[in-house]
C-alpha cells in the first residue's frame, strides 16, 4: 500500500502523498476485513 501512495496521491489531485496518506489507517478491523475479501476473491499470488 505504502508504495501506491504517491500514485493514490495523484489521482486524487493531492499536492503530497502525505496528505492522502492521512486517510488511508490499517486498523486490524480494517486489514481483516481486506484479508477476507481478498480470500473471497481468490487471494493474493
Amino acid at each position: 500500500m505504502q508504495a501506491l501512495l504517491p500514485l493514490l496521491a495523484t489521482y486524487l489531485g493531492h499536492a503530497h502523498y502525505t496528505d492522502t496518506a492521512y486517510y488511508v489507517t490499517g486498523t486490524a478491523d480494517l486489514l481483516g476485513m481486506a484479508a477476507d475479501r481478498a480470500l473471497a476473491h481468490g487471494g493474493a499470488s
